[in-house]
């Protein structure tokens, strides 16, 4: 690609990865941008090229990353929004199975895409990291998505070591934690919990994708260079913190 600066949009195929897709070539980016199941219309067209990775296998990965490799030799940004479908399930009744699922797809598959730039950032590449939590991190959790809220606890706490060791590599690593946003990853949610959702929210709304999209653009870009381990929440209000 001869865009100036190249992207890695890590769960492309999602709501608020494709909302970061547009707006990051918008931005003028170079995108790439994987994708499992949900196949685009194209894999490749403009600046814009979609890789198939299971982000869970290592060897995907490293194959994801030779690819990449032989087109642009640095990654300048790397947006990880990534997540197992999100099914309403009693602490109870939850196999501890779909518990690891969550953790491996939202926490291990950062920690294999960190290794595999290290090379990247011994040369202190200005490198930045941006993840995908939610406001289920924050004050009371609600219930029946165990699951889902122990996967986003454990990536807040890694992007926050993410912002404290690779400060010394030149690159920083900062969260985005929206509140309820119309996606699919919704979709399976009882209709009541949306309805109160949007009920409760002093914005009487619930988020889009275009508004996660626009703190991407932020963190992206260089009046962000000297923010680092900070937690944007993009709820309209819903909870603070």
């Amino acid at each position: 690609m001869n865009n100036n600066r190249t992207a890695l949009v890590i769960g492309g195929s999602g709501g608020i990865g494709e909302a970061a897709i547009r707006q990051l070539r918008d931005d003028g980016f170079g995108i790439y941008a994987t994708y499992l199941t949900n196949r685009p219309d194209t894999e490749r067209k403009d600046n814009l090229r979609y890789i198939k990775c299971d982000i869970t296998n290592s060897d995907d990965l490293k194959s994801m990353f030779a690819l990449i490799a032989l087109e642009t030799p640095i990654i300048d940004v790397v947006v990880f929004s990534v997540t197992p479908s999100v099914e309403y399930i009693r602490l109870m009744e939850l196999e501890s199975g779909e518990i690891e699922n969550h953790f491996q797809v939202q926490v291990m598959s950062l920690v294999r895409v960190v290794n595999l730039l290290r090379n990247q950032f011994e040369k202190r590449h200005p490198t930045r990291i941006i993840t995908i939590g939610s406001e289920v991190c924050i004050g009371r959790p609600p219930t029946g998505l165990a699951h889902y809220v122990i996967a986003k606890s454990a990536l807040l706490g890694l992007s926050k070591m993410l912002a404290v060791e690779l400060a010394q590599y030149n690159s920083t690593a900062n969260m985005i934690t929206p509140g309820m946003v119309e996606t699919k990853l919704i979709e399976k949610l009882p209709n009541k919990v949306k309805e109160m959702n949007t009920y409760q929210n002093p914005l009487k709304r619930i988020g889009t994708t275009k508004d996660i999209a626009n703190a991407i653009s932020f963190l992206a870009s260089e009046k962000s260079s000297y923010l680092n381990g900070a937690n944007l929440i993009i709820n309209g209000g819903n909870v603070l913190a």
